[in-house]
This record gives C-alpha cells, structure tokens and sequence, in this order.
C-alpha cells in the first residue's frame, strides 16, 4: 500500500535547517530560547527529554544538555536580539524594573526586574536602551532561590537585550525574584533606562508585553546630604534619609528647641551611598517625648545640617 505506482508525482515540503529553530517558525529567538532552558540539564533519561535539545549531539557519551549546546544555541540566536522588542497592547501581567538604592559601591548602579501577575512565568526577556556615557552593563545577578539560563546581547551604544528562562525542575519565578542587572557607573550624571518591549514565557506560549516605564537613575550628589524627613509632621514615626559620597563617621542627633540631646540615630562608620534611619519619636531610655518641635542634626567630618521634624500626638 505504500509502494508507489509508476508515473506517480512526489512533492515533498523541506523546512530550513536551523538548528536551534525549536518551534519551527525560521528563526532562532526568544522563544526557542526558552524551550531550550526548560530542557537544560536534562539526560536520556529524564521524563522529557527531547533530542532535539542535543545540539552537539553529545548525548550519547556525555547524557545531558549542558553549556557546550547552550554555546551553540547562542552562537545561532538571531534577529531578535539584533532588534528592539516590540510593544504590543497591555496585559494584566507586567514586567517592572526599580532602581536598588546606592549603599557602600558608588561605581556600580543596579535594577530590580519585578513580576506581577498570574500566572508565574518560567522565563522573561527585556530590551533597554540607556546612556552609554553614564552606564556600562557588567552583569546579571540571579535571586538565590533562582539559577535560571541566563542570555545576554549588549554592546556600547546603550542597548541591552536580557533574557533569562528556567530548566524544567525549577519552580516558577514569583514577584521579585527575577534578579538584578547591574551596571558600572561611569559617571555620577542621570539617565534612563527605556524598554522597548518585553517577553514572557508561561505555560509553553512567550507572549508579549506592555513595554515597563521607564526607570530614572538620579544623578548623584557632589557632597553629604540630609533630605528632609518623610512624613514631617509624623505620628508616631519618621524616616530619615542621607546622603555619604565617601565612607564616613556620622553623628545623627535629635535634639529639643533648647539644644538638649534627645536621641542618637547614628554614631559611628557608614559606608559611602544612601541610608535610611527611623525615629520613632523617642528618647534615650526608650520613652515617647513630648509633641513639638525638633531639630535633627547631621555631623560628618566638616560638614554639618540640621532638619526641624515636628512631632504631632
């Protein structure tokens, strides 16, 4: 019955020989990428797998699907990476990105890539563009409960594509625990960081969506610098936030409006950057102080501020 008869015509549809086309659409991208992740590290062995994931075809003597294909794989990724991702219409789940405030290492700006929405994805890809005379990009350091397959496509004119994607015995990503990207600070002015897109990939399906805002890295201060307490006035706290461009010694004191010292927030060794301190309206026994005005004051070598914080009952 599958002998064929002389005279019979025979057409047969050949598809493109991409290796690492996974999904067979004659291109190598994101997706295929994150097909690619949810194999890694899988054997013969293993429930699913898949020899199509063997790209350097080592599965018979080595038993797993290890760098040495993801090297391949990386070699053939294609336009996607060459190109920004594109925003399409807003959905209920969104990629977010934060800046993590500066503290001790001031050469180095970090970002926060955040999840929310259900379902949980198993991998995610971000393109950014920012100012290459401000930030260099160095590296991407994964959450601890994560070690996900990370690709990276950078160069020096401001445009990152990240793509990060989860092996199959990995549990979901959740809120905030995609990682950080972090970057050198070339210098101490601003700039922002604008994504042009970004994938998810949930349930086998990438899906694209709403580009995240933009993220504004503030330029950082010349000097020491004591912000203003938020809320002010406050009951029953406030926060307290200042500024160090070099490590110091810092005095931070509440004192009454007839210079008696109330409470010391701060005495000693603070590394350089950003710190946040609460008063909870106290004294140094431990005791509510009494409604009213205050004055806060900060010493580092010769530099000196003092803030007024009214406290309300």
């Amino acid at each position: 019955p599958d002998t064929l008869r002389p005279g019979s015509t025979v057409r047969f549809r050949i598809r493109p020989a991409l290796v690492s086309d996974f999904n067979y659409d004659n291109v190598v991208d994101f997706e295929d990428f994150f097909l690619f992740a949810d194999q890694f590290g899988t054997t013969p062995d293993s429930p699913n797998w898949d020899s199509r994931f063997d790209i350097n075809q080592d599965g018979a003597s080595l038993n797993r699907i290890d760098f040495e294909d993801f090297f391949v794989f990386a070699e053939q990724f294609g336009s996607a990476a060459a190109k920004p991702l594109a925003a399409q219409v807003a959905s209920p789940r969104h990629l977010l990105l934060q800046t993590v405030p500066a503290s001790g290492d001031l050469d180095r700006a970090q970002f926060e890539l955040l999840w929310q929405g259900s379902p949980a994805p198993r991998g995610y890809a971000i393109a950014l563009e920012y100012d290459p005379e401000v930030l260099r990009f160095e590296e991407f350091q994964p959450r601890p409960a994560h070690d996900p397959l990370p690709l990276i496509r950078h160069d020096d004119s401001g445009l990152l594509v990240f793509a990060a994607g989860l092996a199959s015995g990995q549990p979901p990503f959740q809120g905030d625990d995609l990682g950080v990207l972090v970057f050198e600070r070339l210098s101490t002015g601003t700039t922002t960081l604008r994504s042009s897109g970004a994938l998810a990939f949930t349930q086998g399906r990438t899906t694209e969506l709403a580009a995240p805002p933009s993220v504004v890295l503030e330029e950082l201060p010349g000097t020491y610098v004591l912000f203003p307490a938020f809320p002010n006035p406050f009951n029953p706290q406030t926060t307290v936030s200042f500024f160090l461009p070099e490590e110091s010694k810092v005095r931070l004191r509440v004192y009454d409006l007839l210079g008696r010292p109330v409470r010391n927030l701060s005495a000693g060794r603070l590394s350089a950057g950003y710190h946040t301190l609460t008063w909870k309206g106290r004294n140094e026994f431990g005791r509510t102080v009494a409604a009213g005005v205050y004055l806060l004051e900060m010493r580092a070598r010769d530099f000196r501020q003092v803030r007024k914080l009214l406290l309300l009952k």
